[in-house]
């Protein structure tokens, strides 16, 4: 991992990389889906309801994982883990991502006129329904607050900013948190990609030779510069992105104008 001018930081090869090579892997115990988050120590004593409630928003589940093992876990239960996750906490406790959550209403007002304005106060008010859920837990937990009310819902903001900018979707449709593999940056072009389920994940490369001193870029999905910059919090160079284009609203269908001029319904 080296500092980047741009991207802040990034991952780059120690060694040639040829086709259908794995970069990366991180295993089981380091792979955090909301099962797993649920049966970890910070969780497990908090009645969360009903099996089927996990499946049905694990991102409630992480957020309330996060919380409790980012700025409440006991340094006895710290101790016992894994070293990768002691060092992605702090990771975590440094983290300063810049999404739509992270921004003032001001700063969301600047997207009116667009059809990303719906998508960022969506956004929004979805993390407030998954903040008023997560309190209701801690409170049935009988979890003390870390800080005063106003702290805690700051805090439980930042946990659902941290998962909207680096959770994995898994083959099997889960996402999980991987630690490592979040550190990659975007390319739209990228020739490398992540597949795995909860018990390994590894970053593998599709195709074409990869120098030593390369970085290595992964594709968050086939984004406008708009989504990214709403989803993520980084804008690409202009023309850098593959897959930008604007949304024009036509009658009942959407008409998506492409960077290379080309129109598709």
């Amino acid at each position: 991992v080296r500092t980047c001018q741009r991207t802040g930081r990034g991952v780059f090869t120690t060694a040639p990389v040829f086709p259908g090579a794995t970069i990366a892997q991180v295993d089981a115990e380091n792979v955090i889906d909301a099962r797993r988050a649920l049966a970890s120590p910070y969780v497990s004593a908090i009645d969360v309801g009903a099996a089927a409630d996990v499946e049905d928003d694990p991102y409630a589940v992480l957020c309330l994982f996060l919380y409790l093992f980012v700025y409440t876990a006991d340094e006895e239960l710290l101790r016992d883990e894994p070293t990768t996750l002691a060092l992605y906490r702090k990771v975590l406790l440094a983290d300063r991502s810049s999404c739509a959550l992270d921004w003032s209403a001001e700063e969301v007002d600047l997207l009116a006129g667009s059809h990303l304005h719906a998508v960022a106060v969506d956004l929004r008010r979805t993390c407030d329904a998954t903040v008023e859920k997560v309190r209701g837990w801690l409170s049935r937990g009988g979890v003390g607050r870390a800080g005063t009310g106003e702290e805690e819902e700051r805090r439980l903001r930042r946990c659902i900013s941290v998962l909207l900018t680096r959770l994995v979707r898994l083959d099997d449709g889960n996402v999980a948190l991987v630690p490592g593999l979040d550190l990659f940056n975007h390319a739209s072009d990228a020739k490398t990609f992540i597949t795995g389920t909860r018990d390994a994940v590894r970053v593998v490369n599709r195709d074409g030779f990869l120098g030593a001193g390369r970085q290595v870029s992964i594709s968050y999905g086939q984004k406008t510069s708009g989504e990214l910059l709403v989803s993520y919090g980084f804008l690409p160079d202009v023309a850098e992105n593959t897959s930008d284009g604007v949304l024009v609203p036509f009658d009942d269908d959407v008409v998506v104008v492409g960077a290379d001029g080309g129109v598709r319904i």
